[in-house]
């Protein structure tokens, strides 16, 4: 079974094996997370890489992706960093209104004014310094140092792409990992780069396995994608990569493939380099993968676009919401409907997701609980505490959005109403 199954008997005898003789790859968003850490866990992950600089690797297509990605996410941290200005200084204001607060008193009002004019002062020097990464990337020349010409990957002919992206169809309709969660970046643009932004993972996939054909070595592939299309999942708890994968993977190349998430990979590198990552830069990964994940398309305002009637127009404040006539209204009150639905039962499905994780705790810290040992500051129930949070959030972004939709619907309903008084008002047959 073993043999025909590989994918389901993973150890970590195995894993330290793998580990041993390997080939490092990193995905995308291990590069471009380097922007969003902060200094100190962007130092160690930068040193961890030098230290293994020797047997690491990328795709050609994860360079590309890094490199027409970084402007967009050191303006992300740039808005970051205002946001963070901007609620220091209400806070501040409000700290300040004596009728608001009248049980601070003026010398600790000083103190905390002050510190918080110094945590300004901070953030303000921080964004410079980030801000300036737009045109002195000190970032990227450390990457670029790391990831030499011989450190990439060369790109598939345009030939072979079209290949990958014949197959990409045919492996995303039956679910056959990685990527086919991105199906939904499909664009309408007919360009052989608009065409590929769908199939970047597997395109990935595609030079991971060609790598370890040419170096007759194994892979361990370091990703912070926490998509189910590569990770193999099972109420809440992360076991591992997806089986499919491992024994892709061996087929194809007569080797072993595993997978790490970053504070993963830290974790097993800190012994090789002696410089043990603390609870605090763990914390910090995890909480970056929750906040950037693909899945934060669950955090985006509903994009409904409906055609344009100036009549209808008048019925509404949001202009960007339009009705044709009476018969596109509603096909809109059905495709709404359809939407809010969904969106209840994503919302049930993620409950009990969250209840079995909470449930799994509780058995986790019941089950290793033993005076000497704090069962809390484990790594399996940190990482289990941490899904447990991410879910929260994401049925909480859900509750916004089916609040959004909603509204919406409400005044579709509004404009229907409308719409029906006064085509019994114009109908002749009524007067």
């Amino acid at each position: 079974m073993k043999g025909k199954f590989p994918g389901h008997f993973l150890n970590a005898d195995l894993n330290e094996s793998i580990w041993s003789r390997c080939i490092f790859v990193f995905d995308t968003n291990i590069l471009l997370n380097l922007y969003r850490y902060s200094d100190e866990t962007r130092t160690l992950f930068i040193k961890t890489l030098q230290n293994f600089q020797d047997r690491i690797w990328i795709p050609h297509r994860v360079a590309i992706e890094y490199l027409e990605n970084r402007l967009d996410v050191i303006y992300e941290q740039q808005e970051e960093y205002e946001k963070a200005i901007s609620e220091i200084k209400k806070l501040k204001t409000k700290l300040e209104n004596s009728r608001q607060h009248p049980f601070i008193s003026n010398e600790s009002m000083t103190e905390v004014s002050l510190s918080l004019d110094k945590a300004c002062e901070e953030l303000e020097t921080n964004k410079g310094t980030h801000s300036n990464r737009i045109n002195s990337d000190d970032i990227k020349t450390q990457i670029s140092e790391i990831f030499d010409d011989e450190k990439i990957g060369e790109a598939f002919s345009n030939e072979e792409l079209e290949e990958i992206l014949k197959e990409g169809a045919d492996r995303y309709k039956e679910k056959v990992p990685p990527g086919y969660s991105d199906i939904k970046k499909q664009g309408t643009d007919e360009s052989i780069k608009a065409r590929c932004r769908p199939y970047g993972d597997l395109i990935i996939w595609k030079a991971i396995i060609k790598k370890s054909i040419e170096s007759d070595l194994p892979i361990i592939f370091v990703t912070d994608d926490g998509k189910e299309d590569w990770w193999h999942r099972f109420k809440g708890k992360t076991l591992g990569p997806r089986p499919e994968l491992i024994e892709e993977f061996k087929e194809k190349t007569q080797k072993e493939f595993y997978m790490y998430l970053p504070e993963r990979f830290l974790s097993f590198a800190a012994a090789k380099i002696e410089e043990q990552p603390s609870k605090e830069i763990l914390d910090e990964i995890r909480d970056i993968r929750s906040k950037e994940s693909d899945q934060a398309s669950l955090f985006d305002p509903p994009k409904i676009r409906f055609k344009t009637s100036k009549k209808s127009k008048n019925y509404f404040t949001n202009k960007s919401i339009s009705i044709l006539e009476k018969g596109q209204l509603a096909y809109n009150l059905r495709t709404i409907e359809r939407e809010a639905t969904d969106i209840e039962n994503s919302i049930q499905a993620l409950v009990e997701e969250r209840n079995a994780l909470a449930r799994y705790l509780n058995d986790y810290i019941d089950q290793n609980y033993d005076a000497d040992n704090d069962p809390y500051s484990t790594e399996e129930y940190l990482s289990l505490q941490a899904e447990h949070g991410y879910t929260d959030e994401r049925i909480e972004a859900l509750d916004s959005r089916l609040e959004h939709i909603r509204s919406i619907q409400n005044k579709l309903l509004h404009l229907k109403n409308q719409v029906d008084k006064e085509s019994i008002h114009n109908n002749p047959e009524n007067n």
